[in-house]
């Protein structure tokens, strides 16, 4: 970077005749050396950063730097008046080339690898944070117990822990763990109870229905929860159904699923799930086959829907809309505002179309109990 953006300091030194290619070498230095600094550091950023925080620490960096830039204009402009545009070029060069030796003086230049962090076994949606000592420090988390966020062993050696004690165990990977080849493993683990916190839950009064929702009694919101959860039993009743009926159309017409699809789903959940670039690999080949079969999965709603012409219309989105107001007992625009700055309402109509595709394909089908 120091070496690189030396070139940079040409810059000032541009004038009218030959030494006009002075700036577009100069330029291409420090745009060279800007290039070379991102990969560097960006690099380093993700290898060093739990992934749980990779989200909240990309976003203090994007508003830290780029946040600084309308600064940095003002203040060059201000320069430029006061001294000259020459004299502020100098300025401003040799400030951003002098910038390096706060690495160059840095334990960052004698680094030739980054030390591994610790393991998790948390790395996939829905598995527990497993650390190991040893790795150094561990990420901080927090587990709720009883509710599956950790294995049954980790469990039992944060009950016996109070809040600042520490201890070291072996456990055992349990039998219907997500991770199939660490099923039945041994491990030594280091655990640290930083802080205890227990739930306390409000009583089941009028006051509470009328904090969650616009409910006028506790009688009102048990009868929305109880349709809700009517609702959701219904749907998970059909969702066996509706997947063996996708299988056998998938099998029936030998419908592979498209690569870049695939591919770009894989991003989606990648992203969504904020995996660090160097688990990206596993992380695919782990969830390939899921991936494949939702392609596989749109890629016959859509094509029924548009065949049959069977895509939500408007009428039917405000009539959804309005029966979840109804449910809620909230206002009807207010909730179609909320769920539009939500981006919430083409995921409403995608749920419209698929029941009116499945219904289709349901009458044409026959089904049978088994």
């Amino acid at each position: 970077m120091l070496v690189l953006g030396a070139v940079g300091l040409l810059l000032p030194l541009a004038a009218q005749g030959w030494r006009l290619s002075l700036f577009a070498v100069g330029l291409l230095g420090f745009s060279f050396s800007v290039v070379l600094y991102n990969v560097a550091q960006l690099s380093y950023r993700q290898a060093i950063c739990p992934p749980e925080l990779l989200g909240r620490m990309n976003a203090a960096v994007r508003w830290i730097v780029w946040g600084a830039l309308p600064l940095g204009s003002l203040a060059g402009g201000a320069l430029g008046t006061l001294i000259g545009v020459r004299p502020a070029l100098w300025v401003g060069m040799i400030g951003s080339w002098a910038a390096g030796f706060w690495v160059l003086f840095s334990p960052l230049r004698r680094m030739r690898d980054v030390s591994a962090g610790p393991e998790t076994a948390g790395t996939a949606p829905g598995e527990p944070w497993l650390g190991e000592p040893g790795l150094g420090e561990p990420p901080p988390g927090r587990v709720v117990l009883g509710q599956g966020q950790a294995i049954p062993d980790v469990e039992e050696q944060i009950m016996r822990l109070l809040p600042g004690q520490s201890a070291e165990a072996d456990v055992t990977f349990p039998d219907d763990f997500a991770d199939e080849t660490k099923r039945g493993q041994r491990r030594r683990v280091q655990i640290t109870v930083h802080e205890v916190k227990r739930q306390n839950l409000p009583p089941l009064d009028d006051a509470f229905a009328r904090e969650i929702g616009d409910f006028d009694s506790l009688a009102a919101a048990r009868q929305a929860v109880r349709a809700d959860l009517e609702q959701e039993a219904r749907r998970e009743g059909d969702a066996g159904v509706r997947r063996q009926l996708i299988e056998q159309i998938v099998a029936a017409n030998k419908l592979e699923a498209p690569r870049p699809l695939v591919e770009r789903l894989l991003a989606t959940y990648a992203q969504a799930y904020e995996i660090p670039d160097e688990r990206l690999e596993k992380f695919a080949a782990e969830f390939r086959l899921l991936a494949e079969a939702q392609v596989r999965r749109d890629l016959v709603l859509d094509f029924v829907a548009e065949q049959q012409q069977l895509k939500a219309t408007e009428d039917e989105l405000d009539h959804r809309v309005a029966e979840l107001a109804r449910r809620r007992n909230a206002d009807q625009a207010q909730l179609y505002a909320s769920l539009q700055k939500a981006g919430r309402l083409k995921d409403l109509e995608r749920q419209i179309t698929e029941e009116k595709v499945f219904a289709y394909l349901l009458q044409q089908s026959t089904v049978t109990e088994a």
